[in-house]
């Protein structure tokens, strides 16, 4: 029965522990994490932004312990009229701080009071240190609890100064120590590549302030004098700029508005909006009125300056190529959601609009030949956009055809429930045969496309839409492509896998797909929907069995598997595994090769000297040859040290099987040489796949199709940023800083493989 005692009442931090995801997001995937310890972090930003705070360090223990630690005024330890302390006020009741009246902090970040005693609630621990008026005070919490009341805990040391030195201790501040609880979190492991990502775009945000990030001991300063003008040129880092930087900064009626803009050659939006620090990822008011200033001033210089134009200029053609960061400060900014993603404050889009009009002008005006190379830009977008009407009007017609209209590129599965199907892009027709015999006809549609798709990094969308293979893609999919036009919710297939040969043209296409899904429909990626099939590269036959193996590590692998099987090495008497060692062995006489040290030098132990690595490392420098690692240096130092310790000992290597003597080697390299020659004996058999079209259907299911057999690879994005340049440069047009990140990974990649 429904009534009274159903209704529930939570007090205290209650709400927190019970509905997590209303106050910090996902639990589940790592955002509700980071979006504590940045909680935490914002309220040290805001002691900086309000004059107090020069210094914030943050340490990382195990990836699961945070220390956040900063110089500013230090949490106010007098007692409340609650009773209890104002620290133990902030740290367990919501909706509590000083950010409310609008006289200690003028600008903040956090507004709803829920940061600390949110983190305090979710956290398995929580150790406070406050430092005031010379003195160190400390209360320690349980899951939210305080175990003990604020207490004294020392004395703060002042600065002080001597003939040979000066030691200086934080006199006011405020330290935390927390552990995020296993009872909320899926996974407590914190990410460092977020952290580390987060506190640089901070830096470049608060220029004047000094951050230490340290983690596993290792200590670094973010600190960017250049401010977000030095965060536009690390953002262009490897691309070809039209224009110098735009710089803004005003502070009028209490609103900090600070804007720098750069176009580069690209057709992509690069863009970042801030308030008070805090990232909006759906943009809002400041974007409304810096995206309306950019285009109203564009048009007023494209008429006063007399340009010849018969197109119509709009935000979008103003957008290609931009790189821009608009960060506001100002009091109570008003926002969509707890979680900041959108600016609402209706007054900001009338600022940043009025500022921008005016000093966006006189930058056109001061830079001529520049604003004239932007201006082309902008109007051949415009033209381009013109012309991409039509194609998109082709396109749509194409969509709109019956699939069936399409022999031979798409054969369509019976199921008709997308998170039920999948679908299997191939490349030609023989792989494309292959597949379409060897499937599960309900669940299972493939599309055989005919060689390589274009590079849509460096391709307008007009060009991309006339694309036949692209064109066939996009109808397939059935989702559409575009802001305007994508739609998620119609697409027809919830598994894409992308299925290429295993070789260099079949990893050419595989990676012109990921680009056109990464830059054109990146939500099939962010919903976890692309994937990469792993067909295999060999088969072994040996004594009536059949064994598929996907690269040379794994045939390693196995070949030293079947060769060791009921083999034992004596030395001296002693039994020794070798399984592990031989196939480390295998390993570095790989990358040796790959470096040109002959075996000879493997076993005259030149390899544990690291100054011949890094000579040779030197010499392939100036030769502009693959570089080794230092890591990968200490690895094959580690292993022929394994490998000359069996070397030296007295009596030679022996091989026994069933304690019947094999063979007897002076050397490990013999021994190797000895297996290679025992997995060329006649029992074995070695098939090398060159492409899918080689298997028959039966394997070809077996092997790569079969969902209780196939191994694939999801495709995620763990960091956007990092991934929008490597396809920058390995996708673009600028053929230089391609060469040179080649030239230091290539090596690195080829080892990995090994």
């Amino acid at each position: 029965m429904y009534n009274s005692s159903n209704i529930k009442i939570l007090k205290g931090l209650d709400p927190v522990k019970k509905r997590p995801g209303m106050y910090i997001g996902n639990t589940d995937d790592g955002t509700g994490l980071h979006h504590l310890l940045f909680e935490t972090v914002d309220n040290s930003i805001d002691e900086h932004l309000s004059g107090y705070c020069t210094e914030l360090i943050l340490e990382i223990r195990n990836y699961k312990i945070i220390t956040i630690e900063d110089n500013g005024r230090g949490i106010p330890i007098d007692v409340h009229s609650e009773g209890i302390s104002a620290a133990e006020i902030l740290m367990t009741v919501l909706h509590s701080g000083g950010k409310f009246d609008n006289q200690s902090y003028k600008v903040s970040g956090g507004l709803h009071g829920v940061g600390l005693s949110v983190v305090n609630a979710l956290s398995e621990f929580m150790n406070l240190y406050i430092y005031r008026n010379t003195q160190i005070y400390n209360q320690l919490y349980f899951n939210g609890i305080p175990l003990t009341p604020l207490k004294l805990a020392g004395k703060t040391k002042t600065k002080t100064k001597t003939k040979t030195k000066t030691t200086t201790t934080t006199t006011t501040g405020t330290k935390l120590i927390f552990k995020p609880s296993k009872k909320v979190f899926k996974n407590t492991q914190f990410n460092y590549k977020i952290i580390y990502k987060r506190l640089q775009e901070l830096s470049f945000l608060n220029k004047k302030l000094k951050i230490f990030l340290i983690n596993n001991k290792k200590k670094i300063l973010l600190c960017n004098k250049g401010g977000i003008q030095a965060y536009i040129m690390l953002l262009n880092k490897n691309k070809t700029t039209i224009c110098p930087i735009f710089y803004l900064h005003s502070n009028k009626h209490n609103i900090f508005i600070e804007i720098a803009v750069q176009w580069n050659n690209s057709y992509k939006e690069l863009l970042k909006c801030y308030t008070n620090n805090i990232p909006q990822k759906d943009g809002g008011t400041h974007l409304i009125g810096f995206r309306t200033a950019l285009t109203k001033t564009i048009k007023t210089y494209i008429l006063k300056e007399k340009i010849k134009n018969k197109y119509q200029i709009n935000s979008d053609d103003i957008k290609e190529g931009i790189t821009a960061i608009i960060a506001i400060k100002m009091q109570n900014p008003k926002f969509s959601s707890q979680t900041k993603n959108k600016l609402i404050s209706s007054e900001i889009k009338q600022a940043v609009e009025k500022e921008l009009n005016k000093k966006f002008y006189h930058y056109l005006l001061e830079n001529p030949k520049e604003s004239k190379n932007l201006v082309n830009k902008i109007i051949n977008s415009a033209k381009l956009r013109a012309s991409s009407r039509k194609a998109r009007e082709i396109a749509r017609k194409r969509i709109a055809l019956d699939i069936a209209n399409l022999p031979g590129k798409l054969s369509e599965c019976q199921e008709s429930n997308p998170a039920k199907s999948e679908l299997y892009i191939v490349e030609g027709d023989s792989a494309g045969g292959s597949a379409k015999q060897g499937r599960d006809r309900r669940t299972q549609a493939i599309l055989a496309l005919k060689g390589k798709i274009i590079n849509v990094e460096k391709s307008g969308i007009e060009k991309i839409l006339l694309s036949s293979e692209i064109g066939i893609l996009i109808t397939a999919l059935g989702c559409g492509i575009g802001k305007k036009e994508f739609n998620i919710k119609n697409l027809r297939y919830h598994t894409i896998i992308i299925m290429t040969d295993a070789d260099v043209d079949g990893s050419h296409i595989r990676t012109l797909l990921l680009t056109f899904f990464f830059r054109y429909m990146p939500k099939l990626v962010e919903k976890g929907f692309v994937y990469i099939a792993q067909p295999p590269l060999f088969k072994i036959k040996h004594k009536k069995k059949e064994i598929y193996i996907k690269n040379e590590k794994e045939l390693n692998k196995h070949t030293i598997k079947i060769c060791l099987k009921e083999k034992k090495l004596l030395v001296n008497e002693t039994k020794i595994n070798i399984k592990n060692l031989l196939f480390n062995y295998i390993s570095v006489y790989n990358i040796s090769n790959k470096l040109q040290i002959s075996a000879l030098k493997l076993e005259k132990n030149y390899l544990n000297d690291v100054f011949y690595l890094q000579k040779i490392n030197e010499n392939q420098l100036k030769n502009n040859k693959y570089l080794l690692s230092y890591k990968t240096y200490l690895e094959i130092i580690k292993i022929n040290k394994q490998i000359n310790k069996l070397n030296n000992f007295n009596h030679h290597i022996k091989l026994l099987l069933n304690n019947q003597l094999l063979t007897t080697c002076l050397k490990f390299y013999d021994l190797l040489e000895f297996f290679i020659n025992i997995f060329l004996d006649k029992t074995f058999n070695l098939q090398r796949y060159k492409g899918l079209g080689e298997m028959n259907p039966n394997q070809l299911w077996e092997t790569t199709m079969n969902p209780l057999k196939r191994r694939m690879f999801k495709i995620k994005i763990q960091d956007i940023f990092k991934a929008n340049l490597i396809f920058n440069i390995l996708m673009g047009d600028n053929v230089k800083p391609r060469r040179k990140f080649i030239q230091n990974n290539a090596l690195i990649a080829n080892i990995k493989d090994l």
